[in-house]
């Protein structure tokens, strides 16, 4: 998987691997203390929806909530409810001022799916009855601009941006790559490999935390 994403035209060459981890980990979203989300950007032709569609879909889309640019704060929050379902949000595009609030609508539900323990959203209703949802999942993002505009979101959400550099050998080698990998046995065994070494990703976790504290001023 790591290999199919370096072949990925990147700004910087480590988004290679925070996108494979951000996809390992996303089954599992709903085992994770803290949840990391993910925002692609990129010009038109560089490859972010055929990466959603070919690469991301194809590993976790079965078990994932699919959206795109007109989809709702309100509209995912009443679908997700309680699952720990990853969520796939492409064409994130904030092209008018409508737009940009319906994003940072979206941007505050990722925001506070980011810490396990967090307190239930607790909605009101006009029959007095009152509707709660613990949103327990990870985002990632796709958009040509980057739609983050506050300190608290971009804390949580790793940038990454694809290139187009017009290199049809490398999307070659990809295509070719990403076909006779991803076959419906190799998804099948990267879910459950995930699923079952939960145990050991929620003890690194806590280890690399407390390493990078010192290095990064928080964990």
């Amino acid at each position: 998987l790591i290999d199919i994403c370096v072949l990925f035209a990147w700004e910087k060459p480590m988004s290679a691997r925070y996108v494979a981890g951000w996809m390992a980990l996303a089954p599992i979203c709903g085992a994770l203390v803290w949840r990391p989300h993910a925002w692609i950007t990129g010009s038109s032709g560089a490859g972010k929806s055929w990466a959603f569609n070919n690469i991301v879909m194809r590993l976790i889309g079965s078990i994932s909530q699919a959206a795109q640019h007109s989809t709702t704060e309100a509209g995912l929050r009443q679908t997700l409810r309680h699952d720990a379902k990853p969520v796939i949000f492409d064409e994130a595009e904030a092209k008018d001022q409508r737009a940009q609030l319906r994003i940072d609508n979206v941007l505050e539900l990722a925001r506070s799916a980011s810490t396990e323990g967090s307190p239930a959203i607790i909605k009101g209703s006009p029959d007095g009855n009152a509707s709660t949802w613990r949103i327990r999942s990870m985002f990632l993002f796709s958009s040509v601009n980057y739609g983050v505009r506050s300190t608290p979101d971009e804390n949580r959400i790793t940038a990454m941006t694809m290139l187009s550099d017009g290199d049809k050998a490398r999307f070659s080698a990809l295509s070719k790559l990403v076909a006779d990998t991803l076959t419906d046995e190799y998804v099948d065994r990267f879910l459950a490999r995930s699923i079952k070494i939960i145990p050991a990703i929620r003890a690194n976790a806590r280890i690399f935390a407390a390493a990078s504290a010192p290095v990064l001023g928080n964990q």
